[in-house]
């Protein structure tokens, strides 16, 4: 295990010299020794590349906690995978607000504010693509400076296009600065089953990412986005009594409430057992056949089905704003990892 920590921070995905061969090798024969059938890890995207042709090497699969989405075979054909992501999607998460837009309150007009960073510009292009693709019109698409602090411009712009509603992906200090100069020009969310009578404001349906939960979004901010719906992985008010259990369980142990990556890392943990102990998967590649069963898994972090190549379709779960503080929804989103048909797994092999 010293030269697995050794590898993670000299392999940063470059092509291996003579020297990183020795050392892959080196780690590859402590998998084996150990009799692995299966690793959980990294949580550094820069490292996936390098990682993969070890475990195909090696014939062990990969649950990797990285934030970058698996991408899909060039060709078109997708192949036996041997990592598999399991980690926050913002392309989930972005098809997942499109989708609540478009088919849950039924809007037609949508708007997309957000930030000049790759986080943001991704979020939105999907956005804008999902939508688009479910029949809604775009009519304002805005990017700012995250370091600026004066957002009239884009305020102004979107109270002109009128929408129905406005998605913004960034964190909940901006979102707090951003609608308070959109409820200056008239903007303001749209509360659930309230009368909104005020004809001197647009009421819209506020859209976000798991970003947006944020001590920021509340108090006078949650004025301004009341109503707002976005979706939240793993936390207070989801997950029901085993995410309450886990939460105590990490509480006692460890005197500190559980991250977003112990609840991923748990997950991958516990799906990995359920395969190996309770169902006797026993070699690598059957692990890897379990794994991509098209059943697919429900964790603490939603429920998922992993793609041919590693990339997951997720059920996302979603919280609204309210006065009293965020209030569970009812529904979940399916969303597929890309936005095409889906290729059908097969079950896992035999026992063995």
């Amino acid at each position: 295990w010293d030269q697995v920590r050794f590898c993670s921070k000299r392999c940063r995905g470059a092509r291996p010299n003579a020297t990183d061969r020795a050392l892959e090798d080196a780690i590859l024969a402590a998998l084996q020794s150990a009799g692995a059938v299966a690793v959980v890890g990294p949580v550094d995207k820069a490292l996936v590349p390098t990682y993969a042709p070890l475990m195909e090497r090696a014939q062990i699969p990969m649950v990797a906690l990285t934030t970058e989405a698996l991408p899909r075979p060039v060709d078109g054909v997708a192949g036996d995978a041997w990592v598999f992501r399991n980690f926050i999607s913002v392309e989930a998460e972005a098809r997942a607000a499109a989708q609540v837009a478009v088919n849950r309150f039924g809007d037609t007009r949508v708007a997309v504010v957000f930030p000049e960073i790759g986080y943001g510009e991704l979020a939105a292009r999907v956005f804008t693509e999902h939508a688009t693709r479910l029949g809604a019109t775009v009519v304002a698409s805005r990017s700012y400076d995250r370091n600026a602090t004066d957002h009239t411009v884009h305020a102004r712009a979107i109270a002109k296009a009128k929408p129905q509603a406005v998605f913004i992906p960034d964190t909940g200090g901006k979102v707090a600065e951003m609608t308070a100069f959109m409820a200056r020009e008239g903007v303001w969310g749209a509360p659930a089953g309230a009368a909104t009578a005020d004809r001197k404001r647009t009421y819209v349906h506020y859209l976000g990412t798991s970003l947006w939960r944020d001590r920021a979004i509340s108090g006078l901010t949650a004025s301004y986005v009341d109503g707002a719906v976005f979706p939240v992985w793993f936390g207070e008010s989801v997950g029901g009594d085993e995410a309450s259990a886990f939460e105590d369980a990490h509480m006692r142990i460890f005197g500190a409430r559980a991250s977003l990556y112990e609840a991923f890392t748990y997950d991958a943990f516990s799906w990995l057992r359920q395969v190996v102990l309770d169902e006797g998967m026993r070699r690598g590649t059957s692990t890897r056949s379990a794994l991509a069963r098209a059943s697919g898994f429900q964790g603490l972090t939603g429920a998922v089905r992993f793609r041919p190549w590693g990339e997951a379709d997720r059920e996302l779960r979603f919280v609204r704003v309210t006065g009293e503080g965020l209030q569970a929804l009812p529904f979940t989103e399916s969303v597929l990892a890309a936005d095409e048909k889906i290729e059908q797994p097969g079950e896992p092999a035999a026992v063995e």
